[in-house]
Parts: structure tokens; sequence; C-alpha cells
């Protein structure tokens, strides 16, 4: 998904009061869910927060280019969502885009 389109009307804009620089991650809460917010390569990707292993933090885990890596040891693909040597297993992922100073984040996960 372009992250330069708007989304559909099934998204939320949200207002950042810093921008997401590269190879860093902001949290956003939407209702009860935790989306971590990662520019990866200058695209800003959006995946459920919580580890699928241990409910921990990815927002918090060790980066390294398009992964991140959790506490627990399992690392995720920020594009897919897969987890490393467990492709089946992939955290929620969600679309996003930028429209000028906001960043619009899909209410449904792709």
């Amino acid at each position: 998904m372009p992250n330069d389109a708007a989304l559909d009307a099934g998204s939320i804009t949200i207002a950042l009061t810093q921008p997401v620089a590269p190879d860093s991650a902001v949290l956003v809460r939407i209702g009860a869910a935790a989306i971590a917010l990662f520019d990866v390569d200058g695209a800003l990707q959006a995946i459920d927060d919580a580890c699928m292993r241990c409910g921990a933090s990815l927002m918090t885990g060790a980066r390294h280019a398009a992964h991140v890596t959790c506490r627990c040891g399992w690392v995720y693909d920020l594009v897919t969502g897969a987890v490393q040597d467990l492709p089946a297993l992939r955290q929620d992922k969600f679309p996003v885009a930028r429209v000028g100073d906001t960043i619009q984040v899909g209410t449904t996960d792709r």
C-alpha cells in the first residue's frame, strides 16, 4: 500500500506530535489496540505492538533494517508481519498512509 495516498473510510487519522524518524518507531493507540508504527526505508509499517509469544512491546525491540527482535528472541518482518523461521505465523498488520502532516491507519488488518 503506498504511504502517500489516503485510505478509505475504515481508517483513523492520527496527528503525531513528532514525525516517525528513519529507523524509529512510534506507539499509537486506537481504542484498546496498541499499534507500532515503524519507518522502514522511508515507508511506514503498522503492526500490532504485542509479541505473539510473550506479549512484550515490539516497539521497544531491537531493530535490524526491516526486522524487529522481541526481548523473547522472536524476530518479526515489519513489512510482512511474518515471524522469522515460522513464516506461517504472522503478526497483525494494518494499512498506513501519510496524508499531509497526518498519518492514517486502517482499522482492519491486511
